[in-house]
């Protein structure tokens, strides 16, 4: 992870195999990993994650565990939110968070953490992994790349 990318533009693995994914944060900024597909966005249009999250229903091992972060579990309603310090653009039209939902893995500049995983068989495809932090400007400066699943 760098400003603003990851370390291959493509990476490819096969359906049932394990994968371990090796991230370490080299920029100067902190990163996220998240792989999902469907990006999506505010009502600004800055992208903010993925309709589909990739690791939904797994149960990746990761070390150190406290990297991962689950927004989904996070999300918050309306009543929990102090609306004088509010962003409207990271807002659906219900009044949620639409920023970051499911798996990621946060890294301070300078950290490191694995992320083990094994690829489902149903998985078979394209995948993006992407960073969204700063509302979205990681994903549009080019901080995303494809996992590409085979057969």
């Amino acid at each position: 992870m760098t400003e603003y990318g990851f370390g291959s533009d493509v990476i490819e693995v096969r359906a049932g195999q394990t994968v371990e994914f090796l991230l370490k944060n080299s920029g100067g900024l902190d990163h996220e990993f998240m792989i999902g597909r469907e990006v999506t966005a505010t009502m600004g249009g800055m992208a903010t994650g993925f309709e589909h999250d990739f690791f939904e229903g797994l149960m990746p091992i990761v070390d150190p565990p406290e990297a991962v972060m689950d927004m989904e579990s996070m999300d918050m309603g309306m009543d929990d939110m102090d609306l004088d310090d509010m962003d409207m653009d990271d807002m659906d039209m219900d009044g949620h968070d639409d920023h970051h939902h499911g798996f990621m893995v946060v890294l301070a500049p300078g950290a490191t953490a694995s992320v083990t995983v094994t690829i489902p068989d149903d998985a078979v495809g394209d995948w993006e992994i992407g960073c969204f932090l700063d509302k979205g400007t990681h994903w549009s400066s080019g901080m995303h790349a494809t996992l590409r699943i085979t057969t």
